[in-house]
């Protein structure tokens, strides 16, 4: 027989952490990106992306606010290229 025959403790599995921990909470889950950029995927790519997408193009606008389409083609050919390595393609 596997396992332990042990009871269970009244009141929940085991002593109580009495420490708080603050947990950081954004205000939204939207990403701070304007509606015309939305737009403008959903025509060209005839479909709407995932909110991580936003996230991720903020993320890459924050590194290069002229040209942030440059910083995400980087990372993806950079994944491409890892792929590749581990012969994963």
């Amino acid at each position: 027989m596997v396992g332990g025959g042990g009871k269970r403790r009244p009141g929940g599995a085991g002593p109580q952490c009495e420490k708080q921990v603050e947990v950081k909470k954004s205000k939204s889950c939207e990403a701070d990106v304007s509606s015309d950029l939305r737009k403008e995927v959903e025509d060209l790519y005839k479909l709407s992306l995932p909110e991580d997408f936003y996230h991720f193009w903020k993320f890459c606008e924050d590194l290069d606010p002229e040209k942030p389409a440059g910083i995400l083609l980087m990372n993806f050919l950079y994944v491409l290229v890892q792929m590749k390595q581990r012969k994963i393609v």
